[in-house]
C-alpha cells in the first residue's frame, strides 16, 4: 500500500514539475514577445540627414533672417531717436559684392522671402505656363560650392549719415546643409540670430514656389 502510494506521489510530483517548467517557458516567451512588441511600437527611424553643399554644384544663397541685439556691440542705442536698426545686408563672394538684400527699417528682427516678388497660390499656374525663370526673382545670389569656397555676410544698421556694423563674418559653404541653416554668430557682435537658406540651383520651380508659400 505504501509502495503504491509512493509511486502515485512520484507520478503526481513529476506532473507538477512538468507543469511548472511549461508555465515558466510560456511566461518567458510571453514577456519576450511583449518586450519586442513594445520596442517595435516605440522605436523611431533614424533621422534623415540633410546633405552638405556638394562640391561643384550651384546654389541659391538666401539670408532669410537676421535678429539684432537690443543695443550695439558697444552698448549704445542703435539710433539716437531710440528706434530699432535699419537693416542692410550685403553678401560677398570671391572678393566681389554679389548681392544686397532689400532694406528693412526699424526692425530688431529682419526677414526676407525666398522671392523678391509676392507670389499667390493662384499665380502658380500662370508662372508655370509662362516658363518663369526664378533666377532673376530669387532674393539671393548664385554661388558654387567647393573646397575653400566662402561667402562673407555683412549686416549693418544704416543711418542717413553713418552706419553701425552689426556683423561681418565669413561662412564656409562646405559647412552649410541644403535647406535652412542657423549660423552661430560671434557673441560680441550686434546680431543674435542669422539664418541662411542654401537651395540647389536646379531645384524644380514647383518646390521653390512651395517653399515661398509655406515659408520654409
Amino acid at each position: 500500500m505504501r509502495r503504491g502510494t509512493s509511486i502515485a506521489a512520484g507520478i503526481i510530483w513529476a506532473a507538477v514539475v512538468v507543469v511548472i517548467v511549461a508555465a515558466a517557458a510560456g511566461l518567458t516567451w510571453w514577456l519576450a514577445s511583449r518586450e519586442h512588441t513594445a520596442t517595435a511600437g516605440t522605436a523611431s527611424p533614424a533621422p534623415a540627414t540633410r546633405p552638405h553643399a556638394a562640391s561643384g554644384r550651384d546654389y541659391y544663397l538666401i539670408v532669410r533672417l537676421v535678429e539684432f541685439t537690443p543695443r550695439t556691440p558697444s552698448g549704445r542705442a542703435w539710433d539716437t531717436d531710440g528706434s530699432a536698426p535699419d537693416a542692410r545686408v550685403h553678401i560677398d563672394w570671391r572678393g566681389n559684392r554679389v548681392f544686397s538684400l532689400p532694406p528693412r527699417d526699424n526692425a530688431l528682427i529682419a526677414a526676407w522671402d525666398l522671392f523678391k516678388i509676392s507670389i499667390n497660390p493662384q499665380d502658380l499656374l500662370k508662372l508655370k505656363d509662362m516658363n518663369f525663370d526664378p533666377t532673376s526673382a530669387i532674393n539671393g545670389p548664385i554661388v558654387t560650392a567647393g573646397p575653400g569656397e566662402t561667402v562673407t555676410i555683412e549686416v549693418r544698421d544704416d543711418d542717413p549719415v553713418s552706419y553701425d556694423l552689426a556683423l561681418r563674418m565669413t561662412v564656409r559653404l562646405s559647412d552649410l546643409h541644403e535647406g535652412a541653416n542657423d549660423i552661430p554668430v560671434p557673441p560680441n557682435s550686434g546680431v543674435r540670430r542669422l539664418r541662411i537658406d542654401l537651395l540647389p540651383r536646379d531645384m524644380p520651380l514647383d518646390e521653390l514656389l512651395r517653399r515661398q508659400i509655406e515659408g520654409k
